[in-house]
């Protein structure tokens, strides 16, 4: 058929120069883009891990503080049971008190009117012995 060798097409040299050229800094240009990608990867995959490891930190953090919270509402609620316990007592001693007090008025305000009729009868005995006497 026909001769390959005839009809193969061959570029002029400068031209070939110039092509090589062009594809040499093409080929460096996607080399220095993949490089690039390679280091972004890289970066963003520690980032990524340092993020991952910030946030186990800050969830164990918080799942301490949700401890932490959880133990101190208990002590507020002993502390409010207890509050409520002593208010009871002191309100209940108060009642005694009261009581007391109106037990001791009481005493003094019948004591008072028994050492006054002892009293009087005594002065009265003193008369009728002095009546008697005199």
């Amino acid at each position: 058929m026909y001769d390959d060798e005839r009809f193969r097409f061959t570029r002029p040299e400068p031209e070939l120069d110039d092509m090589d050229r062009r594809e040499n800094a093409l080929n460096a240009r996607i080399a220095a883009f993949e490089s690039i990608v390679r280091k972004t990867k890289i970066s963003t995959a520690e980032r990524i891990e340092h993020l991952t490891a910030g946030e186990s930190e800050l969830s164990a953090r918080w799942d301490e503080l949700r401890e932490e919270i959880d133990a101190l509402t208990g002590r507020e609620n002993d502390l409010r049971r207890r509050e409520a316990i002593i208010a009871r007592k002191a309100a209940d001693l108060d009642a005694r008190e009261t009581a007391l007090r109106q037990k001791t008025e009481s005493f003094r305000a019948r004591s008072e009117k028994v050492l006054s009729e002892i009293s009087r009868q005594k002065e009265e005995v003193r008369r009728l012995i002095s009546a008697r006497l005199g």
